[in-house]
């Protein structure tokens, strides 16, 4: 008789067949972590200990994988943008810091390591901790690694996963990509379009009848109108051309100081803005942004224009 392969262990043990798992059904437990349009939001786990004998049993082993300074927490980190100081140059970067914890689980000469991220009661990510979310992090990261490569409590992992469970209050990947369909689909630009383009018509024939029917008022407002076009040269050249040193004053250089008083202002507030986002610790707070820029079908703070830079900038500093 053929000995059974490692796929044929994991899947006993995925089905609860073989002898070390065939009571692990008992040991589920459930939890209720929230509500949902008023109904109860439950989640069936398996604790790490239950999943742990059938796994030991079998001649599985874990190990929780150090770092090399000797700590069991990976720090990743990643450059999310730079900032120059317009007066020295200095270049500052802004960093984001992420941890994880790395554990290995062996089975039948499998290996699978699971890096589980450390994270708080409420899935948000945690940049300090105790020895309670250190001993937490590791068994879940067990368990979950023991199900991966066993099979052993891997049903409970199908269904839902705590760790990734969308919440209210969360902005979830699952959930951007419905609002953006939301947006792609309506198109309501057309009814506007139609509303402008039929009030637009009827003065153009009256204009056409007036200008047919041979009245001395058409043609006197015609002469005044041929006669003006000089004028109107002259204007342009007088308001263009003019040396600095003329007298008369020219309105032209408002236009362009507001211009740069702009662009220096919406450098700053998109430097702020950035900085609010990265230094939020409430996920809620994050969100203000990802609304804002699915509204306005863009990723990049850079393609808003003056108008909807100022109205993000008070909704994040609100």
């Amino acid at each position: 008789m053929a000995e059974k392969t490692w796929q044929q262990y994991w899947l006993d043990n995925y089905n609860y067949k073989s002898p070390e798992t065939q009571d692990l059904e008992t040991y589920a437990r459930t939890l209720v972590f929230g509500q949902k349009k008023g109904k109860p939001q439950t989640i069936t786990y398996l604790p790490w200990a239950a999943a742990e004998r059938p796994f030991k049993l079998q001649g599985g082993s874990i190990e929780v994988i150090k770092t090399s300074d000797n700590s069991i927490v990976e720090v990743d980190e990643a450059v999310v943008g730079r900032d120059v100081d317009p007066q020295t140059g200095v270049v500052t970067e802004r960093v984001v810091r992420s941890y994880f914890i790395n554990v290995k689980a062996t089975w039948l000469g499998q290996s699978y390591i699971e890096r589980y991220p450390l994270m708080s009661a409420s899935n948000e990510p945690l940049y300090s901790w105790s020895q309670t979310d250190l001993n937490k992090a590791v068994q879940r990261a067990k368990t979950k690694a023991i199900a991966i490569v066993s099979g052993i409590g891997y049903k409970y992992f199908e269904h839902t996963d705590l760790q990734f469970e969308e919440d209210g209050g969360e902005l979830t990947p699952g959930k951007i990509a419905s609002l953006e369909k939301k947006l792609a689909t309506p198109q309501p630009t057309p009814q506007p379009k139609e509303t402008t383009k039929t009030p637009a018509p009827a003065p153009v024939e009256t204009a056409k009848e007036t200008a047919d029917t041979p009245s001395p008022a058409v043609e006197t407002a015609k002469e005044t109108v041929d006669t003006s076009s000089p004028t109107v040269e002259t204007v342009k050249e007088t308001e263009f051309f003019k040396l600095p040193s003329d007298s008369e004053k020219v309105p032209e250089p408002t236009q362009p100081a507001a211009a740069k008083e702009l662009t220096l202002n919406r450098v700053e507030m998109e430097n702020e803005i950035k900085e609010i986002f990265l230094s939020a610790k409430q996920q809620d707070e994050r969100n203000k942004l990802y609304n804002f820029l699915i509204q306005h079908k863009t990723t990049k703070i850079s393609e808003l224009n003056d108008r909807q830079l100022e109205e993000l900038y008070k909704i994040m500093t609100e």
